[in-house]
């Protein structure tokens, strides 16, 4: 989401009404001028991982439901086993800044207000993001391969 805004800042344009996201160039230069937020990150290659940073605490879900054109739950009745899920992952990089000590078993309550607050995100991009229309004839190309139903 910041990329656009950083790029735009970099080439001295300004950005688009509506534009979501801040530009980072003040940090890369070395400031310290950006607000205190909590930033996303996210996969959603097969793997389907996002991430959640706020301040010391990064949490790293992996059993998000993939948000691409396809709901594999729909058709797919061994998603899990598809996915190989693994659990959630919660670290305070403070002081275990190569993630080496997964503390959501130990941190529920704040593995579950960043999860919230990432789960939030994802559903209000996806609200807002475009949508895919498919013509027929792919309809049921994908309906025979058994992609959809």
């Amino acid at each position: 989401v910041d990329v656009v805004p950083t790029v735009l800042d970099y080439l001295h344009l300004p950005p688009a009404a509506g534009l979501d996201g801040t530009s980072l160039q003040p940090l890369i230069a070395g400031g310290s001028g950006l607000a205190r937020r909590t930033l996303y990150a996210g996969c959603s290659l097969l793997q389907n991982r996002y991430a959640a940073l706020a301040g010391r605490r990064k949490y790293i879900d992996n059993r998000v439901p993939p948000f691409g054109l396809f709901r594999p739950a729909r058709w797919m009745p061994n998603i899990r086993a598809f996915y190989k899920f693994a659990p959630a992952e919660l670290y305070d990089l403070a002081t275990d800044p190569e993630e080496t000590r997964n503390l959501s078993a130990s941190d529920p309550v704040t593995a579950a207000h960043l999860r919230g607050q990432l789960l939030g995100e994802l559903a209000r991009h996806r609200r807002s993001g475009a949508s895919v229309h498919l013509d027929a004839e792919t309809v049921e190309q994908l309906r025979a391969l058994g992609y959809m139903h």
